[in-house]
Formats: structure tokens, C-alpha cells, sequence
């Protein structure tokens, strides 16, 4: 599997609502992980594919050149690759994956792209 080269070339500064953005998806995955132990693997592996479609997420934002909050509510995002390519990083909710998830307050999210 090849490395990737974290060489950033452009010096990204988050602003203080992105970086709160940031913040509320750390909370929001977070309060999953807790209010789904002892609920079994499937439960636990909600919070662990949000947190992971966030951390790919954020490997594509660090490499933007401007970075703002998409959408006002929710978990989105909006930005600038270098190159001029404008971007929205879109959360979406997903459905439960066990019946048991229902009865969760914070749902399972995945972030996709588009620009």
C-alpha cells in the first residue's frame, strides 16, 4: 500500500466556526461510543464507521485552501481544493443498522463529496 505524502502546500488557517464544527463532530461521535457500550458489535461499529468516514473526510479537507461550515445545521462542510475546486463535504445520516439503533439518540453519519 503506498504512503501518502502529507507535503501540504498551501497553509490552511480554520476558522474559529469550523474548528467548533470540528469540535461538534468529535462530541457527536463521541457521545455515540458511549451511549452504545454494551450493546453488542453492531451497535459499537456505527460509532466506528462515523468515526472513520470522518477521519477520511478530513484527510481531503486538510489539503484544502480555504475550509468553511456547509449548510448551517448538521455536520457539513464546504471548501477549496487547491486548484480552485469547490467542494461540499456533506454529512448524512444513515439508517440503523440494527433495530437496537433506533432507540439511539446520535445517529450513525457518513461525509461524501461532491463538488
Amino acid at each position: 500500500m503506498p504512503v501518502k505524502d502529507y507535503t501540504f502546500t498551501a497553509d490552511l488557517t480554520l476558522t474559529p466556526r469550523v474548528r467548533e464544527r470540528i469540535k461538534q463532530v468529535h462530541d457527536h461521535i463521541a457521545a455515540m461510543r458511549s451511549e452504545r457500550l454494551g450493546w453488542g458489535t453492531e451497535a459499537a461499529r456505527d460509532a466506528a464507521d462515523t468515526a472513520m468516514s470522518f477521519l477520511d473526510a478530513l484527510d481531503i479537507l486538510t489539503e484544502a485552501t480555504e475550509v468553511w461550515i456547509d449548510g448551517g445545521a448538521g455536520y457539513s462542510f464546504g471548501g477549496v481544493l487547491p486548484g480552485g475546486i469547490v467542494f461540499g463535504m456533506i454529512a448524512r445520516e444513515q439508517a440503523p443498522r440494527t433495530v437496537l439503533n433506533s432507540e439511539f439518540t446520535y445517529r450513525p453519519i457518513e461525509w461524501t463529496f461532491h463538488s
